[in-house]
C-alpha cells in the first residue's frame, strides 16, 4: 500500500506545493487517491500501522523534521520498518530509498550517529561555556516554570471567556502587561487543545493520510 503524507503548517504556500507535487506524482504513475481515507494523524502513529513492502510518499525531506538529526532519525526508523521512502519534489528519477538496500540502511545509520555525536558535542561545549561564566544549568527534576499569572489563572480564563478586555483583566488581578497576558492566555488555550486532542488546522507535526489499495 502507498501512503501519501502532506504536512500542514501555517505556511499555506508550502502546503499547496505539497498537494500539487503529490497530485502530479499520482497522475504520472496512474495512482488513484482515496480521498475518503483522509485522516489527521502523526507519522509515529502511521508507522505503527504500516507493513513491510509499503511505500511512504512525501514532498521532500523537510517533512520529516526541522533538523538534520531528526530527519536522519525518521529516515532510519522508516527504513527499519521495511518501508520504501519516495520523494515527489526532486527531479532525479531515482528518488527512492529502499529498505532492502544494505548500503542505504548502514549509510543512514552512520550519518545519524555522526549527527548525534555532533549534537552531544555542541551541548557539551555550551554547558562548559556556561559553567565558565558562572551560569547555573538546567532546573530541578520535575520542576515547573511558574508564571506570575498562575495564581489568577481561573479568574483570567473566566474573564477572557466573557470577552473582558485584557487591560481590564490586568486591572482586576493587579499585575502583568497586555502582551504578557496574551502570551499566557494563548499558552493555556494551546495546552487545553493538546489535552483534548482537538488540533484542527495549524499543527506542525500533523499529516494528512491518503491511501491507495
Amino acid at each position: 500500500m502507498d501512503y501519501f503524507y502532506i504536512k500542514y503548517t501555517k505556511d499555506e504556500d508550502f502546503v499547496k506545493k505539497q498537494k500539487n507535487s503529490i497530485k502530479h506524482y499520482c497522475e504520472n504513475y496512474f495512482i488513484n487517491i482515496e480521498t475518503n481515507q483522509v485522516k489527521k494523524t502523526t507519522i509515529n502513529k502511521i508507522l505503527k500501522k504500516v507493513s513491510i513492502g509499503d511505500s511512504l510518499i512525501i514532498y521532500d525531506l523537510s517533512i520529516l523534521g526541522n533538523t538534520t538529526y531528526t530527519i536522519l532519525g525518521e529516515m532510519f526508523k522508516i527504513l527499519e520498518k521495511g518501508i520504501t521512502l519516495i520523494f515527489t519534489n526532486y527531479n532525479d528519477p531515482n528518488k527512492r530509498i529502499y529498505p532492502n538496500s544494505t548500503f542505504n540502511f548502514n549509510f543512514l545509520k552512520f550519518l545519524h550517529n555522526i549527527e548525534k555525536n555532533h549534537t552531544k558535542k555542541r551541548i557539551s561545549l555550551a554547558q562548559e561555556s556556561c559553567k565558565k561564566k558562572g551560569k547555573k544549568l538546567g532546573r530541578k527534576k520535575n520542576a515547573k516554570i511558574k508564571s506570575i499569572y498562575d495564581e489568577h489563572k481561573r479568574i483570567i480564563m473566566k474573564l477572557y471567556k466573557d470577552k473582558v478586555p485584557k487591560t481590564k483583566i490586568i486591572e482586576r488581578i493587579g499585575i502583568g502587561t497586555p502582551q504578557g497576558l496574551s502570551k499566557y492566555i494563548n499558552k493555556i488555550i494551546e495546552i487545553k487543545k493538546i489535552e483534548l486532542n482537538i488540533n484542527k488546522s495549524n499543527f506542525d507535526v500533523g499529516f494528512n493520510l491518503l491511501t491507495k489499495k
